[in-house]
């Protein structure tokens, strides 16, 4: 926080009109402001800030010199009670009483001359704690340099990193299977998630409220005085600009040109890495701006992601790769043919290539979540609005990304596994619409290739899973040892373990119950395109009258099997 001197009250009244009633607070608004409209530098600040140093530090010797007599005044007071500084029972008593918690000082009790006179000693110890070596120390009357330092608004919120297990899941069956193993994005390097910090939120939360404050303004709807930022938000949204990365493309169309060529189809894209670097801060908070900018603080953009990978059914297992363009162009390499013993002089069998790389090409498709929010929610502190936002539209969005992966339909979603071209099809014994047997769920196993089931992996922690609905989970774990005279289960009755044959049972209410199936997770690729878009109704009638708003937030997925052979389906099960 920077202090309001006369200088700098004297520049903001000759180039900017302050008045010289404007309190600290009203000149500090209006110095922030000033810099973030790069009407004013951060170098000219600093030069007319620190010519009144001085000042400052008069103003703060003078309150401690003051905190420092009326101690010794008190002790004076006494008379000399014959007390000694290096009594353990008074001294920790009396400086307890000037806020140092009781911990004897090592000042009041090293020095044996000043033993003699308790009052003198005791004054001296607290000059110390207060930074001051009184006249008579050694040391001429000079007073030491005092350095107190404010904390930034940032620091005032936890940022300790805590390990994202599957045992913090809201899912009770990843809490019991998984509980101790950490939450990994896999198709990233396989890198470890953290759970989210209080900072994080609250940088977050900054953000939103700003981008929510700027769309009001591009549509030309004042924002009300409880609703601007306050010093403290304004200080965590510089520390954004200036200190987070930022990801997504940066679009600077109008909202008419928006709405014209396609919600977020941008022309820009970079880096999500060094996209801070790109930036301009105020280009990112200058709320006179329209609402196309798309870049946000990674924080705003990786936590909606922990909420679905902590507590899906299917989205946790499979490949997550993060993109920055609207399609993605792969390929697929199959593996070559060999063969044993051509005698001498006879040609060896060439390879055919046809096909052997083949495209894997995908589209990324919008996904939205959206909710109504009282109007005051302007007004709630940054964390409480990080969190509300994050959580919320991380489980808005949670069940539609695992029903892509079974039954997106690869036009408008993803391509899901039961819509996927080449996956093999298993007909139930007992024909279609039959109640399942044992052998169904075999041919489901064994409809996989080995390699296929080992790159997935086949013990603990393996990314092989079956998928189907509670109904069709219910009946196979229904099944008897023998259907007219034992009725035992042949699964055994850890019903709710959701396990067949030691594989994981995915639950999925997309699908219908004659659908199920098995695909090695690890064979599935998401991309997701980093940079959520936000957009935020207030004009609609309804809301007007429930003093609501309405907040769309808008995420970017694709995704697809890359090899049909690493699913089985079953779609004539009983209905």
């Amino acid at each position: 926080m920077f202090v309001i001197t006369k200088k700098l009250r004297q520049h903001m009244a000759d180039n900017f009109k302050m008045a010289d009633s404007a309190s600290d607070d009203d000149a500090r608004s209006l110095v922030t402001e000033k810099l973030m409209s790069g009407d004013l530098d951060a170098s000219t600040l600093a030069e007319l800030t620190k010519k009144d140093a001085s000042e400052s530090e008069q103003r703060l010797e003078g309150m401690i010199s003051r905190i420092v007599e009326k101690s010794l005044a008190g002790f004076a007071a006494k008379g000399g009670d014959g007390a000694s500084a290096t009594d353990p029972v008074t001294a920790p008593a009396e400086t307890k009483a000037h806020g140092m918690g009781g911990a004897t000082d090592p000042a009041a009790v090293a020095d044996p001359a000043t033993a003699a006179s308790p009052g003198t000693s005791k004054g001296m110890a607290l000059m110390g704690q207060h930074g001051q070596n009184p006249a008579g120390t050694g040391q001429g009357g000079a007073t030491d340099e005092v350095h107190i330092r404010m904390k930034a608004a940032v620091e005032r919120y936890e940022d300790t990193k805590t390990g994202a297990y599957y045992s913090k899941s809201a899912n009770e069956y990843n809490q019991k299977r998984f509980g101790n193993e950490a939450l990994r994005l896999h198709g990233d390097a396989g890198r470890t998630l953290n759970m989210e910090t209080d900072r994080q939120m609250a940088v977050a939360g900054a953000w939103f409220k700003h981008l929510m404050r700027k769309q009001l303004r591009s549509k030309g709807i004042a924002v009300k005085p409880h609703w601007q930022p306050s010093e403290h938000e304004q200080q965590l949204l510089a520390y954004t600009a200036n200190e987070c990365k930022f990801v997504g493309p940066i679009g600077y169309r109008s909202d008419s040109e928006r709405h014209t060529r396609g919600w977020g189809d941008s022309d820009f894209e970079f880096d999500g890495e060094k996209a801070h670097n790109d930036l301009h801060v105020k280009t990112l908070l200058d709320d006179s701006t329209s609402g196309g900018l798309e870049a946000v603080p990674i924080e705003f953009d990786d936590l909606a992601i922990l909420t679905p990978l902590l507590n899906g059914e299917l989205f946790p297992l499979v490949n997550l790769i993060n993109v920055s363009r609207r399609r993605i162009e792969a390929a697929v390499i199959g593996n070559p043919i060999t063969s044993w013993g051509p005698n001498s002089g006879t040609a060896i069998g060439l390879f055919n290539t046809d096909s052997f790389i083949s495209a894997f090409d995908n589209n990324v498709y919008p996904i939205t979540g959206a909710m109504e929010i009282g109007l005051d929610f302007l007004a709630d502190s940054p964390l409480n609005v990080g969190q509300l936002i994050l959580r919320s539209y991380g489980q808005r969005f949670l069940q539609e990304m695992d029903n892509v992966i079974v039954t997106g339909d690869g036009s408008t979603q993803p391509e899901g596994i039961m819509n996927a071209s080449g996956v093999a099809t298993v007909t139930p014994g007992s024909g279609a619409l039959a109640a399942p047997q044992i052998g169904d769920y075999e041919g489901l196993i064994f409809g996989i290739p080995k390699e296929f089931k080992q790159e997935a992996g086949l013990g603990a922690g393996s990314r092989l899973a079956f998928f189907g609905t509670e109904t069709s989970y219910s009946r196979a774990r229904g099944i008897p040892v023998d259907s007219s005279s034992d009725e035992r289960r042949i699964f055994g009755l850890n019903e709710l373990s959701y396990t067949l044959f030691g594989f994981r049972y995915a639950i999925n209410e997309s699908l219908t119950n004659s659908q199920s199936g098995m695909f090695a997770a690890n064979r599935y690729r998401m991309y997701r395109r980093q940079g959520i878009e936000t957009t935020i109704v207030s004009d609609d009638w309804d809301l007007v009258r429930q003093n609501k708003q309405g907040i769309a937030v808008r995420a970017r997925f694709g995704g697809a099997l890359d090899h049909s052979s690493a699913a089985v389906k079953i779609t004539a099960g009983q209905a």
